[in-house]
């Protein structure tokens, strides 16, 4: 049996009930819904029923930037992009005029990255760049002697020049300082002569004698097959000697092209690789 006590107890929960969620936003509706949603534009919240901006008329929702799509070439059944302001019959035009496969237009052909290096004109798909000359080449012409490198070989960095025993002896006969004076202060200074003569004297190489022993043949390096760098290095030297072996087929090798293609030859059959003549 419904009493005025139980309608009193339904109404004060419903009251605290009400702080979860928030009324909707639009004129006339005030719906209070738990899980009300935020208008991307307006940012005001509405019901699930007034929250898209064409529903509650948003003042910010422009129907011209909405919904936008991009129709597909009745040719090609390409998706042709429409920018914003032009006219969809003017950009579909443009592109069967100038760009639909269909109708018999060719893609502009992407130029290829070749390798610069005389008489190669091989595509680079992984390039090498030259640490002299900056530029890129393929694996066969990325060292500077295989590829004619233009860049001017860096000039070695001069040595700081060291005063000289004739400048630091003015210097201290003008602070008053003479060869046969003594003290401390004329054997600091003539310490610091000495030291500057040693430091300014050139040091001479040492003159390496042959030995006398050990007049046999020398025992050729063996290379080290778990080395990664002898591993690399042979890789580099078989894919040099196929590139090589290539252009010789083709009548393309210089003078000094033969000779390094001989001597990668030779080098290959000491090794015990397989070499393809």
């Amino acid at each position: 049996m419904f009493s005025p006590a139980m309608a009193t107890r339904k109404g004060s929960t419903d009251a605290q009930m009400m702080f979860v969620g928030s009324a909707c936003s639009l004129p006339g509706c005030s719906l209070h819904d738990f899980l009300p949603l935020k208008c991307n534009l307006c940012s005001d919240t509405f019901c699930s029923d007034h929250f898209k901006p064409n529903e509650h008329t948003c003042p910010k929702f422009d129907p011209s930037t909405a919904d936008r799509i991009a129709p597909s070439c009745p040719l090609c059944d390409t998706p042709v992009s429409v920018p914003l302001g032009r006219d969809v019959n003017d950009v579909m035009d443009n592109h069967i005029m100038k760009e639909c496969t269909a109708a018999g237009n060719r893609k502009s052909a992407r130029p290829a990255n070749r390798c610069p290096a005389p008489r190669c004109n091989k595509v680079m798909y992984a390039p090498i760049r030259c640490d002299n000359c900056r530029k890129e080449f393929c694996p066969s012409h990325r060292f500077p002697k295989q590829h004619i490198c233009t860049a001017s070989t860096p000039l070695p960095t001069p040595a700081p020049t060291q005063p000289t025993m004739s400048k630091l002896a003015e210097k201290f006969s003008s602070a008053g300082i003479r060869p046969g004076q003594s003290g401390p202060s004329t054997s600091a200074a003539m310490a610091a002569i000495s030291r500057a003569a040693a430091i300014a004297k050139p040091t001479p190489k040492p003159n390496v004698a042959p030995s006398s022993q050990g007049a046999g043949p020398s025992k050729p390096t063996v290379p080290n097959p778990f080395n990664k760098t002898d591993r690399r290095a042979k890789a580099e030297r078989l894919s040099q000697l196929k590139a090589l072996q290539e252009r010789n087929r083709k009548g393309l090798l210089s003078e000094a092209e033969k000779s390094r293609l001989a001597q990668l030859q030779s080098q290959a059959k000491q090794d015990g690789d397989c070499v393809l003549m």
